[in-house]
């Protein structure tokens, strides 16, 4: 951690954060003048959990940056997250300080009868989008392991400027402003939407010069493409989170690869605390199925039953559901199983599906029994290749239209969702819904 505070104080001069809205430039140094003002908020005679809401604010940047500085742990959650969910992560999490809602700061007792083991950094929720109570614990030797070993993949430098599109209480998300910082670049606050112009105004009006991405963000690029914008200042994107369509890698070879533009694709966990893998632009046109080559100071294995199982620095401390697991040490003890199946072959990382009932759409990760309790009426889920089956019985009546709707709120949006009416759900012998019959149909509606 000393390592990443002694890397911001090389760069004072530079730029660190531009807000796009107002125009405001923060220097290294300016950041570092706003996060001690911030030091007596923080100053406790025990280690404290902070909870912070993730708005897109240099505000909220400071505080995470100020809370670290402190030695204290952080759980970033959602700006979207309701209320009910809310107030159940604070019962069972205990937090001695609150960033939240409107601004506002809450500060509770110290808590001496409820340790937190002095290596957590952050806990993120292992289904970020609908606030789970199953965290993963993240050190901050994992955090800025993994910023180095990013930052090292992606050869990142003081020149590197990208806008801050991706949610940062997922960990992609914030690995990229973890990353940027640690090596002098800069970042962009910009709130819109990639379909917006303003969006590309502010890239072109703050100099950005690297896009990151999910599937769906570069989904988006092509249609855009289409309708005739360019991005003169491009140089690099990177993309993970999810599967990439072929039609998708197909158009980045060509509109970006062909074009000088670097395209980085990247596998991770946030079990990994980010990044896992990274497929050099120079590997893309070639392999653009590939997942990537590990990254810098990680090893990567196939077990017996096809899973990939990796080790390295960046592997977190292990899960809690409760304030009383905050005071466990190092669980993981450096392994990750990912629960992902997969090969390696020269080198390369390839993914070839789910252990699981975890996954990725829309370049983001949902527990599928989580997300099937959020949508009433009767929903069973399965998922294969980045897309969302909605299985039912019965007529649909009104329950599709309110099933769209509850998605689309959690950022699942129709052309990654498919809704599949069957006169029964497949089971086992012993009973159980036969969720791999689930996924052979979705996949059979792909092909």
């Amino acid at each position: 951690m000393d390592h990443f505070w002694r890397a911001l104080a090389e760069h004072l001069g530079r730029p660190a954060i531009l807000d796009g809205e107002d125009g405001v430039v923060v220097s290294y140094r300016a950041l570092l003048e706003h996060v001690a003002a911030l030091r007596p908020i923080y100053q406790r005679r025990t280690k404290a959990l902070v909870f912070i809401e993730a708005r897109l604010e240099l505000r909220q940047i400071c505080h995470l940056l100020a809370a670290w500085q402190a030695g204290h742990a952080v759980h970033l959650y959602a700006p979207t997250l309701d209320e009910i969910r809310l107030c159940d992560l604070r019962a069972r999490f205990l937090p001695e300080i609150e960033i939240g809602r409107r601004g506002l700061m809450d500060e509770g007792p110290e808590r001496p009868d409820l340790p937190i083991d002095d290596s957590l950094g952050l806990m993120l929720s292992t289904s970020g989008s609908l606030g789970s109570a199953k965290m993963i614990r993240l050190s901050f030797e994992n955090l800025f392991s993994n910023a180095s070993q990013i930052s090292d993949a992606l050869s990142l430098d003081a020149s590197r400027r990208s806008p801050t599109c991706l949610p940062y209480h997922f960990i992609y998300g914030l690995s990229t402003i973890t990353s940027a910082l640690l090596s002098g670049g800069s970042i962009a606050l910009i709130r819109s939407s990639l379909l917006d112009s303003r969006f590309w105004r502010l890239f072109s009006d703050t100099d950005c010069n690297t896009l990151h991405g999910v599937s769906r963000s570069y989904e988006l690029l092509m249609r855009l493409s289409a309708q005739g914008l360019n991005w003169p200042t491009l140089s690099a994107v990177t993309h993970s989170g999810d599967r990439l369509s072929e039609a998708a890698a197909d158009w980045m070879v060509g509109a970006l690869s062909e074009r000088g533009v670097d395209v980085f694709k990247m596998y991770g966990a946030t079990e990994a605390a980010g990044r896992i893998s990274v497929l050099p632009p120079t590997e893309f046109p070639r392999h653009p199925d590939s997942a990537g080559l590990v990254v810098p100071r990680g090893e990567i294995s196939v077990s017996a039953a096809g899973e990939l199982i990796y080790r390295g620095p960046n592997v977190m401390l292990g899960y809690a559901s409760s304030r009383r697991d905050l005071c466990r040490g190092d669980d993981a003890h450096g392994v990750l199983a990912t629960g992902d199946l997969g090969e390696v072959t020269d080198g390369r990382v390839y993914i070839k599906g789910r252990l699981g009932r975890t996954t990725k759409i829309e370049g983001l990760r949902f527990d599928l029994d989580d997300l099937s309790e959020r949508l009433t009426g009767g929903a069973v889920l399965a998922a294969a290749s980045g897309q969302l089956g909605v299985f039912y019985t019965g007529e649909p009546a009104d329950r599709i239209a309110r099933w769209r709707q509850q998605l689309r709120e959690l950022k699942i949006f129709d052309g990654a969702t498919h809704f599949v009416r069957l006169d029964e759900l497949p089971r086992t012998e012993g009973g159980k819904l036969a969720y791999g019959e689930l996924t052979d149909i979705l996949l059979d509606m792909g092909r």
